[in-house]
């Protein structure tokens, strides 16, 4: 025998209204069947708009947007069945862009771009909710100031640093994450002030350091990260730093006994 079949309805959307102390609506919102659906509006106590949700069944689906006391949006954003899905943007009081990203299923898929006084300060690819793709960042003069490239969140390949005018300042590489090979580092003429190398993220060899005029001015040798011995230091003429330093004075006055 098959059961009866039920005789329920749907029920009529029903709104609900909230209130602050001083009397002001706070909030309105719509239910069917026991859960949101449509449009939700929260209220500061002057009665100004401070938020707009849209549900459906219970989860946010459609556009949802913020505001400040003036009215003007401060963040605009769009839900699928609960999730991110499409461009997020965050908004700064003159209305130009602070934050802007792309969502996929909850997650950052896509650029994310961030600002300062409507100026691009760093952009970076992402997927699947990880960094993935080309890091920028961007200093004043809207020159790149860095720029590396990310797989599965990690570093990966050469990463370069540049001064605000966009000369090259260092240059390192990266294997999942962690410095490998040769790093330098640059003075603004373009002279070599360091050079290093890595194995696995840890110094490994000789560490030079150069004066503007490309002399030697010290090295260090390092295994598995760890200094070895004492650095070597050099004149600005290739001359034994360390040595001058105990005895300049002395074969000044001519008692240096040299």
């Amino acid at each position: 025998m098959k059961p009866a079949a039920s005789t329920s309805e749907p029920q009529p959307p029903v709104e609900s209204l909230s209130y602050h102390d001083g009397g002001a609506l706070r909030g309105r919102s719509r239910f069917v069947d026991g859960r949101l659906d449509g449009e939700v509006q929260a209220f500061d106590p002057e009665g100004r708009l401070k938020e707009c949700h849209r549900f459906r069944a219970g989860v946010l689906d459609g556009e949802s947007r913020t505001y400040d006391s003036e009215g003007r949006v401060t963040s605009r954003a769009t839900f699928r069945d609960g999730k991110l899905y499409g461009e997020v943007v965050f908004y700064e009081e003159d209305g130009s862009d602070r934050l802007r990203a792309s969502y996929l299923n909850g997650v950052l898929d896509g650029p994310m771009e961030i600002f300062e006084g409507g100026r691009l300060q760093s952009r970076i690819e992402h997927k699947a909710g990880l960094r993935d793709g080309e890091m920028v960042t961007y200093g004043a003069a809207g020159l790149p100031t860095s720029r590396m490239t990310y797989v599965a969140g990690d570093p990966e390949g050469e990463a370069t640093w540049y001064t605000p005018e966009g000369t090259l300042q260092r240059r390192a590489s990266y294997r999942q994450g962690e410095l490998v090979g040769e790093a330098t580092t640059y003075y603004p003429s373009g002279e070599a002030q360091e050079v290093a190398f890595y194995v696995a993220g840890k110094l490994e060899g000789e560490v030079q350091r150069f004066y503007p005029d490309g002399t030697l001015q010290s090295r260090q040798l390092f295994a598995d990260g760890v200094p070895q011995g004492k650095a070597e230091e050099f004149g600005p003429q290739g001359s034994d730093a360390q040595g001058e330093k105990k005895n300049g004075l002395l074969d000044r006055i001519g008692l240096g006994g040299g």
